[in-house]
């Protein structure tokens, strides 16, 4: 297994990937949250084009005998200019394919989007957890994040 930045030869495979997180996503959270537009794969397409051309965005990949099994990313967010820390790093997604779970590629994953951050000297990173995802939560805590706010959501 080899984890590398991804390219933008992998964006198809990546597509793929991502609608099966999306699917995973509405199936055990919330369906109507989480449902996508008919040119969803087309959208997600264009916007991973410039995903990997952007600077401030980090894109990773496992990858298993020519097989993309899994991806990683997150981007650098700027702060209003009244704080010291003027930026802070967002892990935004990580998914691996079911059948390769539990193998410490999300770990493989994580690490090289940390080195990323780090390279950028980025010190804070945070992400969002679902809190109907309990294994989720249990292994975010178990890499060192701490719960610091709940985000809260409400239909009007």
């Amino acid at each position: 297994m080899k984890i590398r930045k991804a390219e933008e030869k992998d964006i198809s495979a990546l597509s793929k990937l991502h609608k099966e997180f999306i699917q995973e996503h509405a199936q055990l959270y919330d369906r109507v949250f989480y449902e996508v537009t008919r040119h969803a794969t087309k959208q997600w397409t264009q916007w991973a084009k410039k995903m990997l051309q952007n600077k401030s965005i980090g894109f990773f990949i496992a990858e298993e005998k020519d097989e993309i099994i899994g991806y990683v990313s997150g981007w650098i967010e700027e702060r209003p200019p009244i704080y010291s820390l003027k930026k802070t790093g967002y892990l935004s997604n990580i998914f691996i394919i079911p059948q390769k779970r539990k193998k410490g590629i999300g770990s493989n994953l994580h690490e090289a989007l940390l080195g990323w951050f780090k390279k950028k000297k980025v010190t804070y990173v945070e992400l969002n957890v679902n809190t109907q995802a309990t294994p989720a939560y249990a292994a975010w805590s178990a890499l060192g994040y701490k719960e610091v706010a709940k985000r809260m959501r409400r239909i009007v």
